[in-house]
């Protein structure tokens, strides 16, 4: 699915606004349908859902537009991926409509709508210059180019094998070839394979443009016959961009990271060393009001964890990052993908 040519000439004309674009939601379960209404036009745009229990041991679910929300039993990849998960794509009707202000669920399911359990979900919509869905199927050759939309080089690339089990193969931009090709589903901080193998030719590492990203012949982005789902997130740091991508290096003591404007959420990962993947967001306990940060793991199916102390310190030109080993350990390097808060 490429993104609709409406969204190209608004997100030209006047900027993308971040409300219409991305939302956190918390929701507490029904055990049947329910409507999840966060304003997102996913019916008409497009764009990725992703789902996890907050008070409990649960899977990071996350569906898309492209592959539908009610798959065909025994359709291959179709259904949720779980990012603290290797497998193949799970056949699963939870998630029953994309709508053009959110989602609706329906079935008493644990990834998604166990009653009385508390969860969190992050809507991406597709737009240039935010986010965008590129399905495709493998073919073997190294070099291929994988074509999005974005119009922007991408921050951060995210592509996953639906019919096999492989890890998710992460690219970002402030990792880059240094730090190999990063996984999704676990704390180290490259996988087996050389990086010319997984975002290059197969002898060089190739850096993606405004229009493409390069993949070689590695099992997680391109085995012939399998299929493959890339999800792709822009870097934009004009005065109109609502996400970045970036990295830091620690110091061991508080620092400033600048973004030109305060962040909502924030997905982070030591690059350079064994280290868990964050997730925080202003929804559940994450600013500069805040005396605690509630943490997701995108690599751990566990409950959220509530850390005593500001790990990431929210401010109107960006964040300051505590003295924690988890997100400042001197000479290690640190990446995000960070998006702006509504003004």
């Amino acid at each position: 699915m490429r993104i609709p040519k409406k969204a190209l000439l608004l997100a030209v004309k006047r900027g993308l606004d971040v409300s219409e674009t991305f939302s956190t939601t918390l929701y507490t379960g029904n055990g049947g349908t329910q409507t999840i209404t966060n304003g997102i036009d996913l019916a008409g745009e497009g764009g990725l859902v992703w789902t996890k229990r907050r008070d409990a041991t649960g899977n990071h679910a996350i569906v898309d537009t492209v592959r539908g929300p009610t798959p065909t039993s025994g359709s291959a990849g179709n259904g949720e991926l779980y990012t603290n998960s290797t497998a193949a794509a799970v056949d699963s009707d939870d998630f029953d409509a994309y709508l053009s202000d959110g989602f609706r669920l329906r079935f008493n399911t644990a990834t998604s709508n166990s009653s009385g359990a508390s969860y969190a979900s992050w809507t991406f919509r597709q737009a240039p210059k935010f986010f965008d869905i590129v399905q495709y199927t493998g073919d073997g050759t190294s070099g291929r180019q994988i074509a999005h939309d974005l119009g922007v080089a991408p921050g951060m690339i995210v592509v996953k094998n639906l019919i096999n089990t492989t890890d998710w193969r992460v690219w970002h931009r402030g990792a880059g070839a240094a730090h190999g090709s990063l996984n999704l589903a676990d704390a180290f901080n490259t996988n087996n394979a050389s990086v010319s193998s997984v975002w290059g030719d197969g002898s060089s590492y190739i850096e993606p443009t405004a229009s493409s990203f390069t993949i070689g012949s590695d099992g997680g982005v391109n085995t012939i016959t399998n299929t493959y789902i890339a999800y792709v997130f822009a870097h934009d740091v004009n005065d109109s961009g609502i996400i970045q991508c970036g990295s830091y290096t620690g110091n061991g003591s508080t620092q400033q990271v600048d973004l030109g404007w305060e962040p909502q959420f924030i997905i982070s990962k030591v690059a350079s060393a064994a280290g868990s993947w964050l997730i925080l967001d202003s929804a559940r306990g994450f600013s500069s009001s805040t005396t605690e940060s509630a943490i997701l793991y995108t690599n751990l199916s566990n409950a959220e964890f509530v850390a005593t102390g500001d790990i990431f310190t929210t401010n109107a030109t960006g964040f300051e990052v505590a003295n924690s080993p988890a997100v400042n350990t001197s000479g290690n390097t640190y990446i995000y993908c960070a998006i702006k808060a509504p003004e």
